[in-house]
């Protein structure tokens, strides 16, 4: 799943875009995950193939590009488990 919210009427650099993972157990995957290139090799989980995350980063970075986003490289791109965030409250979970 991907969704996206943020304050963005304030400022562009408020968007946060989701992507809620499923397949495999919650545990194998840190909690608000952030995706980004600037994280040390040495810092990213072993439980996950983070060059994947990263591909996907600059899928998602490119469409907003496309789009005419203002900042499409300054999108806040965090992960978690479709299971962990159902289990506590949906929506909820965010706040």
């Amino acid at each position: 799943m991907v969704f996206h919210y943020g304050a963005v009427t304030l400022d562009p650099k408020h968007l946060v875009v989701w992507l809620l993972l499923d397949g495999r157990p919650s545990d194998e995957l840190p909690e608000w995950l952030a995706v980004t290139p600037t994280l040390l090799p040495s810092l990213r989980p072993e439980s996950v193939d983070y060059e994947w995350l990263l591909a996907l980063r600059t899928e998602i970075c490119d469409a907003f590009r496309d789009a005419g986003w203002p900042d499409p490289d300054g999108v806040d791109v965090l992960v978690d488990s479709a299971e962990r965030v159902k289990a506590h409250g949906g929506w909820n979970y965010f706040r």
